[in-house]
């Protein structure tokens, strides 16, 4: 789903826009208020519900999570047809189209159900060689994201984050997984050579629903898990020793070469329990992710 956005569009500004009047203006059939640095109006600033709105001179911003403007919460997947609703919806307010809006950021992803969302987050690795970096509240951590140059891979537990900002406890452990993208990232992503996304129509389209998708399932596909090493007390004593003596690089090399058929044997059965621990975890939350991505571009 398509959350946080942040886009630029042009407009006819009025004369009072243009001439800096320090005082509230109606623009859109909104109330904008004046915002003074230094004894000059540098910009008018307004609300459409939780969308923020912001003009300076000719060019009108909005941002903040559509996905709550739509459903009234963030928690809530928002669907392919729930977003040409939502757009629909603020241009019918507005009276302008903003279709053509340039694109700025955005958030791509959606949130899944998970019943250990500390399990899940502790066994994340190395993404495209940077360490995940831990995402705190009130002196614990929450969720885990990576920090890029371009953008930002998150996953968070929602579930927590709700009932700490908004005080609202909810049923279930929803587990939020999202791509930030920003505007250099979309001019250097290969996926989006010829399907560019420039304006918020390319946003919004079923196309770039689809690539979008299938980038972050990538992305998600390149984080390395951590090695099993909390899981090793839960190992029977002879796929301890298994792990033990092939983790010393001098006792596997003996192992090889003296005994071959048993280190073969010791070695299959150890990635039997290596890929167990892939699938029952991070495997099964990009499948989850997939579904979900699926359903929201469908729907």
């Amino acid at each position: 789903m398509i959350d946080n956005i942040k886009i630029n569009i042009l407009f006819e500004a009025p004369s009072s826009v243009l001439q800096r009047v320090n005082s509230t203006l109606r623009i859109f059939g909104l109330n904008f208020d004046p915002v003074v640095r230094k004894g000059v109006v540098v910009r008018y600033v307004s609300k459409l519900d939780n969308l923020h709105l912001t003009i300076r001179e000719d060019q009108l911003t909005i941002q903040n999570s559509i996905t709550k403007y739509y459903h009234g919460n963030n928690y809530t997947n928002l669907t392919y047809t729930q977003l040409q609703e939502a757009i629909c919806n603020i241009e019918n307010i507005l009276g302008v189209s903003i279709r053509k809006a340039k694109i700025m950021s955005f958030e791509y992803g959606c949130v899944i159900e998970d019943n250990n969302i500390p399990w899940t987050l502790s066994r994340l690795g190395h993404y495209k060689d940077k360490s995940p970096l831990s995402m705190h509240a009130n002196g614990l951590i929450y969720g885990s994201f990576y920090a890029n140059t371009t953008h930002k891979l998150k996953m968070y537990d929602k579930t927590s984050e709700i009932k700490r900002r908004e005080g609202i406890i909810l049923d279930k452990n929803h587990l939020r997984v999202e791509k930030c993208y920003t505007r250099s990232h979309l001019n250097s992503l290969r996926c989006l050579k010829s399907n560019p996304i420039i304006t918020l129509d390319d946003l919004a389209s079923w196309k770039a629903y689809e690539i979008l998708s299938q980038d972050l399932i990538n992305s998600l596909s390149k984080i390395e898990l951590k090695p099993m090493s909390k899981d090793l007390e839960n190992l029977s004593s002879m796929n301890l020793r298994r792990w033990c003596y092939i983790q010393d690089p001098y006792f596997r090399k003996v192992m090889q070469k003296n005994h071959p058929k048993a280190f073969e044997s010791d070695r299959r059965e150890l990635n039997k329990l290596i890929q167990e621990y892939r699938e029952s975890g991070h495997f099964m939350m990009i499948e989850e992710v997939t579904h979900k991505l699926a359903f929201n571009l469908a729907n």
